[in-house]
């Protein structure tokens, strides 16, 4: 304690002592502030709550989208949003407005099971959509169906052809046609 002190006395928040026993508390770093009482140097100095800490030591907004805890930890994306970058410049953070679903917040690249990409708009490699906004493994047997149900149509389109008229085959060909472009939608429907 200093000369004529009964007893020390910490430091405010925001503040630090340059060691121990000293009678004069120094300000923290404009933007910054400690997260109690008693600290003794400048390292314990940090960004507040609603700030991160960029590469130049300097604390920047979190900004829409996104939370940020302070005091060291990394910011978040906000539920519907996806964090992509943490730059000393600020976030690069995107809106999933077509289905929020597909971003449940967190850390850089976080997106639910089995999407990734910016804004998790894609399903990993050999995975499909799901309706909750999800994606789940390709099932083996879902492209086998598919190869089947279309063989077997061609096949009956192709009987029919070669059974028909002239006149018969001109309507047939739209027919088969429409029946394909039909048959076609179908299967990506199932997909989905």
């Amino acid at each position: 304690s200093a000369t004529g002190q009964s007893a020390c006395r910490r430091c405010p928040i925001g503040t630090f002592a340059t060691g121990t026993g000293s009678a004069h508390c120094t300000s923290c770093p404009t933007g910054k502030t400690t997260q109690g009482f008693g600290y003794r140097s400048i390292d314990d100095c940090v960004c507040p709550s609603g700030t991160y800490e960029n590469s130049a030591g300097s604390c920047i907004a979190c900004g829409e989208g996104a939370t940020c805890a302070g005091f060291g930890a990394e910011p978040e994306a906000l539920v519907g949003y996806y964090l992509s970058e943490v730059s000393d410049d600020g976030l690069s953070i995107f809106t999933c407005s077509t289905n929020p679903e597909r971003c449940p917040g967190g850390v850089v690249g976080t997106c639910t099971t089995g999407r990734t990409g910016y804004a998790c708009a894609e399903c990993h490699e050999g995975w499909s959509p799901t309706r909750d906004g999800q994606c789940e493994p390709c099932q083996a047997g879902d492209v086998a169906v598919a190869i089947v149900v279309f063989g077997l149509a061609s096949l009956g389109l192709a009987g029919l052809y070669a059974y028909g008229s002239k006149e018969q085959k001109l309507q047939s060909s739209a027919t088969s046609a429409t029946i394909f472009l039909t048959f076609a939608q179908v299967v990506m429907v199932l997909q989905m």
